[in-house]
Formats: structure tokens, C-alpha cells, sequence
């Protein structure tokens, strides 16, 4: 028993969808720091050895954030139909195998294409950032924006914290050194993370955030409800309004979410 366990004279326990969540944290991390925030710093090494034009170079970061647009809506149908632990087995390896290559046998413009528009970003955008925000979206309901700003936060994070590694590797060792080692890291310690997520609680016999699955529906909102901890919580705990994809295309508010979500990142983009 811990110190803390003493004190409040009960078990503590961390729900198992904090655990999802950091390792989808850790994933979207390293994601972050390599491909999303990392690529500029290939940028020059890559366009000098390849004797490209800052456009042609350009165009090739473009092309992935295109692709991105268009493969969104799939990846986001085949999460729902066969989980997103299923498609990040997919994605995660496929972005490791995709940097080995960058780092071995691309020596064109149309291989550089192939291999990071075609493997990388193919993976990225599926493998990364869409099922770990699906995954935070099932584990929790009332603590919900918490969990997605976690992973989200960890992408900033990573981009910090691993950014100045790349920049390092590549001024004293070269970028084909970082592409590989970035490709070996995912394969060695960024796919055993996805062993840990699970799609939803259900499928491990517990709940959103970690109510009791013992109890019923009613029996668990009152329960709920007298254990939370803030007046937020409280006001908060309730049962999801689930809508059908064209009920959720006749609200004011999705139309609101999805033109404040394209302003967002068609300036962030365009800025990096």
C-alpha cells in the first residue's frame, strides 16, 4: 500500500483508458517530433543532395497534407468499422518501413514522392493522429476533452522535445542516418505501444471513464454524480446525444466545428 492508498484508507487505481491514452500520447509524440514538426529540418540536406528547386521540394510536403485532406474520411470509416488499434498495426510500421527506405533508396525526385507520399504520409495519416483521437473519443465521455487534449498536447510536445535530436543527427551524421534511425525507433518502440490501446472499453469488459460496468445505466449516472469530484463533473456527467452522420451534417454546430478546424490548420500549414 502507498502512501497515498494510507491516506484516503482506499485502493487507487488508474483506469485503463489513462493507460490508452498515454500511449497514444507517446505515438502522436514521436509523430510529431519526426514527421510532422521534423521535416522541415530534412528540407535543405534533402533538396541540396537531390538537386531539387525549393518548389519541387515544397511540393512534395503539399502533396502529403493533400493526400491527408482526402484519406481522412476513409481512415475515419474503416476506424469505425475495424477498430483503430487494427489500423494503427497497419500505419505505425508502414511510416518505420517507409523512413528506412527514404533513408536507402531514394536517390530521385519520383522516388522521394513514392516513398514519403505514397508510404510515409500514407501511414502517418492513418496510423497516428485520427485513431488515437477516435480511441480518447470511446475511453471517455465526461473527462473527454482531457484525454484529447493530452494527445493532442503530446504532438506539440514531441515536436519540442525530439525536433532538436533530429537537428542534431542530421548536422553531425547526415539525414539518411536520422531517416533510418527514425524508421528503426518505430519499429522497435513505437509499434509494441499499440499492443496497449484497445478501440473502446467495451471490449475489455469496463466503461467510459472507468464507471463501474456492474452497474446499470441509471444506478451508474447517480453514482456518477454523487462521486465526482467538482461541480464541472457534475454538471457535465450525462448521457451522449448520439446523431447519424446526416443528423450531424443538419446542425449549426458541426458546420461552426468544421469551418473553425479548416481555418485552423489552412493557416497553420500553410505558415510551416
Amino acid at each position: 500500500m502507498n502512501v497515498l492508498e494510507k491516506i484516503t484508507g482506499r485502493r487507487l487505481e488508474i483506469f485503463q483508458g489513462w493507460w490508452v491514452v498515454a500511449a497514444c500520447a507517446t505515438i502522436g509524440a514521436y509523430g510529431g517530433g519526426v514527421y510532422f514538426y521534423g521535416f522541415t529540418l530534412f528540407f535543405n540536406p534533402l533538396r541540396e543532395e537531390l538537386s531539387l528547386t525549393s518548389t519541387q521540394a515544397s511540393l512534395v510536403f503539399s502533396l502529403t497534407r493533400l493526400e491527408g485532406a482526402f484519406e481522412g474520411a476513409i481512415v475515419g470509416f474503416l476506424i469505425d468499422k475495424w477498430g483503430a488499434r487494427k489500423i494503427m498495426m497497419v500505419g505505425v510500421p508502414l511510416v518505420g518501413v517507409g523512413y528506412i527506405l527514404w533513408a536507402t533508396v531514394v536517390h530521385s525526385y519520383m522516388a522521394l514522392i513514392i516513398v514519403y507520399v505514397g508510404i510515409i504520409a500514407l501511414g502517418v495519416n492513418g496510423g497516428f493522429f485520427h485513431p488515437a483521437l477516435a480511441v480518447a473519443n470511446n475511453w471517455f465521455v465526461r473527462r473527454r476533452a482531457r484525454a484529447m487534449a493530452v494527445i493532442s498536447a503530446a504532438v506539440g510536445i514531441g515536436g519540442a522535445v525530439i525536433v532538436p535530436i533530429v537537428g542534431y543527427v542530421i548536422e553531425h551524421f547526415g539525414w539518411r542516418v536520422m531517416a533510418f534511425s527514425a524508421g528503426v525507433g518505430l519499429l522497435l518502440f513505437i509499434w509494441p505501444l499499440v499492443l496497449a490501446i484497445r478501440h473502446t472499453p467495451e471490449s475489455v469488459g469496463l466503461r467510459p471513464d472507468g464507471d463501474d460496468p456492474n452497474e446499470t445505466s441509471a444506478g451508474s449516472s447517480e453514482m456518477t454524480y454523487m462521486q465526482s469530484n467538482s461541480t464541472e463533473e457534475i454538471l457535465h456527467q450525462s448521457y451522449e446525444t448520439e446523431f447519424t452522420i446526416k443528423q450531424a451534417f443538419l446542425t449549426r454546430a458541426m458546420w461552426v466545428l468544421i469551418a473553425g478546424i479548416t481555418l485552423r490548420f489552412t493557416a497553420h500549414t500553410a505558415i510551416m
